[in-house]
């Protein structure tokens, strides 16, 4: 099982991509986390907890997108 098996909120999650240095595009029901070098998006619900499964999604991208981030960074900053 992954490391990024916890709950999250809304609120603690963007903060934490923004100062990953990510930036959100506010949508409706969800907000996009667009990736620079891939030119791919990650939806991130409106929610305000966000389930275990959504937060490893995210987590992933991050991963992906990013290779100068750590898991130890991530892990730090969504919990």
């Amino acid at each position: 099982m992954s490391d990024y098996f916890f709950e999250s909120t809304h609120r603690k999650i963007t903060k934490a991509l923004e100062t990953l240095g990510f930036s959100i595009i506010n949508g409706k029901k969800h907000d996009q986390i667009p990736c620079e070098n891939t030119g791919t998006k990650c939806p991130l619900p409106r929610h305000k907890k966000i389930k275990s499964e959504v937060v490893n999604n995210i987590a992933k991208f991050v991963l992906k997108c990013d290779s100068s981030i750590t898991k130890e960074d991530i892990l730090r900053l969504f919990k």
